[in-house]
């Protein structure tokens, strides 16, 4: 991410042309406004409310089951 940033730094004139003296030199400040604004979320959460941070942590978790062959099929009407 902060490749991409850096990138987006260096060539600011060229993604965003005439563009680019307006709302586009803000967007590098957005991004680290969203990415520390997370993570001092993250941390608050954490050390106040360890039981809504748990179930967070268990929800991304719980979707990021490895679908088998049988899950297929049950999704799938037979035809």
């Amino acid at each position: 991410m902060i490749a991409v940033v850096v990138l987006l730094v260096l060539n600011l004139d060229t993604a965003a042309g005439t563009a680019a003296d307006s709302l586009f030199k803000a967007i590098p400040w957005i991004v680290g406004l969203v990415f520390f604004g997370g993570l001092g979320l993250g941390c608050y959460l954490r050390a106040r409310h360890p039981r809504r941070y748990e179930i967070i942590g268990r929800i991304v978790l719980e979707d990021a089951a490895e679908r088998t062959d049988d899950d297929m099929d049950e999704a799938v009407p037979a035809a």
